[in-house]
């Protein structure tokens, strides 16, 4: 054992790497290691790594020297997906002493201690490549002593669907589930050390139990729903195949299941969808929507669009732009095409310029900020749960609503880690003011 060691991490992407970090970093502080801010000397960094876009694959390598020029004798781990895909560049990169992707990362540990006992100079390279048939979910788990009040839950990984743009199926291989019994399991152990939101979340949620033949995700939801306390039960991004009148309708009864959805849309235009190999149409999508808005009367949708994928034209992304128009999301996140080396679109023709992925980034990112203003406005005066997650000064606390809005209180009692309902006061185009 290396007990006083210091440790520190990084996670670049997203929720699924954040609980990955988590569950990584607690086997060394289950050994003793002692966690501080990734700002602060460490004997050792982890670098979550991510390889959605080439400016995650830069940060990725900047935190790595970031971590080396902090302590020159510290062991810097690079793990994750772009370690995954890119593991011979990181393994050559100077400051990396120990690389390893998407597999095996409960042995992280004891490879850092092997290392430290052979007094080892070199970087050594751990990446198992992916095997696309593999279809067993590899067993990492948190108990939730890093972030109490809201807690991430991986239920999946992988992903089947191999769309054109998407680099994460060489990463993490096929869609696999996590057994049920395993999730309800560590779902009780953090309500029990005092979650108040669990997170399902995975690389592709929807996807959730079409390897096991009992479950899916409808029967996930409904287990979790029976496990006791008080906390509330968010989604992660979902697919539009999945929002279907028989999953909504099952899943609206149940009070404790947070009223946002994400549902990721990609393009508006049938033609560049199907070049993107998503399996839905305009329509359909739209039909999704609709779904929600006929049984939830204050849902939040927020969405993911990319701009300028090969042969996007005028008219495709005018088809987009009106479709948020008509779907009325509460928020977009907006990404202008990256073509990334080893996928199909890396190499499709018609490829668009950068200063117009930049004019249809900005066109709808002002559209998304218009629809979040219209959003908030509506909720005025309304009543709805709230999760406090924040203190901060002067007696104000800042919360998510069942909606996810983030709101602030001021008020005399303890709100942190307190579900309350609140009434929606004002909105000064920044914040959102509510009073219980």
């Amino acid at each position: 054992m290396m007990k006083g060691l210091r440790i520190s991490a990084v996670t670049l992407g997203c929720k699924v790497n954040m609980y990955e970090t988590d569950a990584v970093l607690e086997l060394f502080l289950d050994k003793g290691y002692i966690l501080v801010d990734f700002k602060c000397k460490a004997d050792i960094y982890l670098i979550n790594t991510c390889a959605v876009t080439n400016i995650s694959n830069r940060k990725s390598r900047h935190f790595i020297r970031r971590a080396k020029k902090q302590n020159p004798d510290s062991i810097v781990i690079a793990f994750g997906c772009y370690a995954q895909v890119d593991s011979e560049v990181l393994s050559k990169q100077e400051g990396v002493n120990i690389v390893i992707g998407t597999k095996d990362r409960n042995n992280i540990p004891d490879l850092v201690e092997s290392y430290i006992k052979d007094n080892k100079r070199e970087a050594i390279n751990k990446v198992i490549a992916t095997d696309f048939k593999y279809r067993e979910y590899e067993n990492i788990r948190i108990s939730g002593t890093i972030n109490k009040t809201r807690a991430n839950i991986k239920i999946q990984d992988g992903c089947s669907g191999f769309c054109t743009f998407c680099i994460i199926p060489y990463a993490r291989g096929v869609s696999r589930s996590r057994p049920i019994d395993n999730i309800l399991e560590e779902a009780e152990v953090l309500i029990g050390n005092g979650a108040k939101e669990l997170v399902l979340t995975g690389v592709n949620i929807t996807d959730y139990g079409k390897d096991l033949s009992e479950y899916e995700l409808q029967t996930l939801i409904e287990q979790l729903a029976m496990i006791p306390g008080i906390f509330r039960l968010h989604l992660g991004s979902l697919e539009p195949s999945i929002i279907t009148e028989r999953f909504i309708r099952a899943i609206c009864r149940y009070d404790f299941i947070c009223e946002h959805f994400h549902i990721s849309l990609q393009s508006g235009s049938d033609r560049v969808l199907r070049a993107m190999n998503r399996n839905y149409t305009r329509a359909e999508y739209l039909e999704a929507i609709h779904i929600i808005n006929s049984h939830y009367k204050n849902a939040s949708v927020t969405t993911d669009v990319i701009v300028g994928f090969p042969g996007e034209t005028q008219d495709d992304f005018y088809q987009t732009y009106k479709l948020a128009e008509e779907a009325r999301f509460a928020k977009m996140h907006v990404f202008p095409f990256y073509p990334k080396k080893n996928t199909p679109a890396y190499s499709m023709s018609m490829q668009v310029s950068n200063d117009i992925k930049k004019q249809r980034a900005s066109s709808l990112l002002t559209l998304s900020q218009k629809l979040r203003n219209d959003f908030i406005k509506n909720q005025l005066n309304n009543k709805i749960s709230t999760l406090f997650q924040t203190k901060l000064e002067n007696g104000y606390y800042e919360g998510l609503t069942k909606n996810y809005i983030k709101v602030t209180c001021k008020d005399e009692q303890d709100l942190k880690n307190k579900i309350r309902e609140v009434l929606i006061m004002s909105y000064d185009g920044e914040r959102v003011f509510v009073r219980l």
